[in-house]
């Protein structure tokens, strides 16, 4: 790929590329995790896919679908830091009467411009991200996927070999290592189709709760009518035994 840094701006200091590695379901962000890829490099990614698996309900709380939080504006499936800025969003339309441009809202609101920056930036000021916020509920999905990856870089390409024959020409031959400087190869490797699959099951079946159940109450009922009959028994024996010592003693 050619990065194109003649197209940069006059004040910026570095040339790259931002590679994110997701689930194209998923909507990226400008904190999410990314790799830097500068030009006249070879970058090798190796990625591993893991799969997350909570259970709802009596069990926990987790989101199945975006419609069942009060505010996301984002595509794809949902996610706990779309969600986050859904709120912020809503926080910024209720002071400031419009929403922050860089994050995503709905077609019929308006985008807030430069006269109203710093009421959109005294949000976050003064109460911080929307993380930390109590009126803000965003519960981890009931299902998603995240890579672990590894980088690696190098030289890229190790020689200009097509730039040779044009050194007797150094406008040329310029033009010619500005395209070689400018460029930049990124692979992305999967090494393994299998995954890892992080999931959250019951301890114990609802079968097998009352199986257990009806076991151990099977067991102290039984132990509790064996030792009233023996206990009985002993009792009459003993009282037997008494009044046949009190007969003898009469007679």
């Amino acid at each position: 790929m050619r990065v194109r840094q003649n197209q940069y701006l006059a004040w910026i200091d570095t040339a790259s590329l931002l590679v994110f590695v997701h689930p194209p379901e998923e909507s990226i962000f400008a904190e999410s995790v990314r790799y830097q890829v500068s030009p006249n490099t070879s970058t090798s990614i190796i990625t591993q896919r893991n799969a997350y698996s909570r259970l709802s309900g009596k069990y926990g709380t987790c989101i199945k679908d975006k419609e069942e939080v009060g505010s996301y504006y984002y595509s794809g499936n949902y996610t706990t830091a779309g969600c986050f800025r859904g709120c912020y969003q809503d926080a910024v339309y209720e002071e400031c009467g419009c929403m922050d441009p860089r994050y995503a809202m709905p077609e019929e609101m308006s985008a807030c411009n430069m006269s109203v920056w710093n009421c959109v930036k005294g949000i976050t000021d003064e109460r911080g991200d929307a993380s930390n916020w109590k009126d803000c509920k965003c519960p981890s999905p009931c299902s998603e996927s995240q890579f672990d990856s590894a980088f690696a870089k190098s030289s890229f390409p190790s020689y200009y070999f097509g730039c040779d024959p044009l050194k007797a020409d150094p406008l040329k031959y310029k033009y010619c290592m500005g395209n070689f400087t400018d460029s930049l190869f990124v692979s992305v490797y999967i090494p393994k189709l299998t995954r890892k699959v992080f999931a959250e099951v019951p301890a114990m079946s609802l079968t097998s709760f009352l199986s257990n159940v009806g076991g151990i109450a099977g067991l102290f009922i039984g132990f509790s009518v064996v030792t009233i009959f023996d206990f009985s028994f002993l009792f009459i024996w003993i009282g037997w035994v008494l009044c046949k010592k009190e007969e003898q003693k009469d007679k």
